[in-house]
């Protein structure tokens, strides 16, 4: 069944293509016959009278200037924007280059103050732990029950500070002569120095 419905879609196929090729052909016949009858009504020259000089049309010689002087202005037209666009991206890249100068500039700067302010903390904390050797070497050159009342004024962080650069028994001197609510807060927070180092 399916190979007669090819056979029949086969022959459909070619029967068209053989009417259209015929129309063709039937076409191209009435277009010549038509041509000849119009040539065949013209008048013969005759062969005394002189042929006429042929004048080349104006137009026709015009006509390919015409087209040349167009397809030259329009290639001056597209450098033209091609020069402009290629100046614009020169003005882009060196806005570009411009900001990226600045952008390492200023980090350059920003690295250099961030190494003044660690510098900075670095000699803070040198400065202080020479003032809390000194406060050390002061309050054990002390009598215990002395250095005690004076470290009661201080602030807590400052005592424990002081008290944990001490030998343990200088500090277990002082800390025992202090206030006993006192002395246990700086006991707890010494507690914690320890831990952590």
């Amino acid at each position: 069944m399916k190979s007669k419905i090819l056979w029949l879609t086969i022959a459909l196929f070619v029967g068209i293509s053989t009417l259209t090729v015929a129309f063709k052909i039937a076409n191209l016949k009435s277009y010549i016959y038509s041509f000849q009858e119009a040539y065949a009504k013209q008048p013969q020259k005759s062969k005394e009278e002189p042929s006429q000089p042929i004048t080349p049309n104006p137009s026709s010689q015009e006509q390919p200037k015409q087209s040349t002087s167009e397809y030259e202005a329009y290639l001056e037209k597209r450098e033209k924007e091609l020069r402009e666009r290629e100046r614009a991206l020169e003005e882009k890249e060196a806005l570009l280059k411009s900001l990226q100068k600045d952008i390492e500039e200023k980090l350059s700067r920003l690295e250099e103050i961030n190494k003044n302010i660690e510098a900075f903390k670095k000699e803070q904390e040198r400065l202080q732990s020479e003032k809390i050797d000194t406060l050390v070497k002061i309050y054990t050159n002390m009598k215990p029950k002395d250095a005690s009342k004076l470290l009661e004024k201080l602030d807590d962080e400052l005592v424990v500070d002081i008290v944990s650069r001490m030998t343990t028994e200088q500090a277990a001197k002082i800390i025992s002569s202090m206030e006993p609510k006192r002395a246990a807060q700086i006991t707890e927070k010494l507690s914690k120095v320890k831990k952590l180092q």
